[in-house]
């Protein structure tokens, strides 16, 4: 059962990263090969943004995306990345590998979201930090559709990661 919680800090880091100034590019040898693209994916794009490597792409997947999110951990996990219990820039809050999925109202759209989110992250042996989030949503009023799956991947090289944790604090 998700839980309706959302951590306000995350959700205006992610804004920042998705709208600050960006380089596009679309050969994924120009990004980091930790961006994994699930399989069935369509829609994909690559961004180098304030300093970081994105992703984002669909993928048809039935909620909870079990299977989708499995992939996503077994390939990290081959890839040396080690899952995070807490969120790294707000560490009293558990990842989406220990609360599961959330969901809130996105009052900021019109109109307004319903949004099914799952957020973590992951550090590697460089201490370089890796964000997924996995996302549904449909308009409030509306019949839900969870069978898009909207995938957004983020990897932050160590001396960003570093840096953007000690403005935090």
């Amino acid at each position: 059962m998700p839980r309706k919680s959302q951590p306000v800090f995350l959700i205006f880091f992610l804004i920042m990263l998705l709208f600050g100034c960006s380089k596009s590019s679309q050969s994924p040898s120009d990004y980091s090969d930790s961006l994994i693209i699930l399989n069935g994916a369509s829609n994909v794009r690559y961004e180098k943004l304030n300093g970081t490597d994105q992703v984002y792409y669909k993928v048809y997947a039935e909620y909870p995306a079990n299977e989708n999110i499995a992939e996503l951990n077994r390939r990290l996990d081959a890839k040396g990345w080690k899952q995070l219990k807490t969120d790294w820039l707000n560490p009293e809050i558990p990842t989406s590998h220990v609360r599961g999925w959330t969901d809130f109202v996105d009052g900021t759209t019109k109109p307004n979201q319903k949004v099914y989110s799952w957020n973590s992250d992951w550090t590697n042996s460089n201490e370089d930090m890796l964000i997924f989030t996995l996302r549904y949503s449909h308009p409030l009023e509306e019949t839900p559709n969870r069978n898009e799956l909207n995938v957004i991947g983020i990897f932050i090289a160590e001396k960003l990661a570093k840096q953007t944790l000690k403005n935090v604090k």
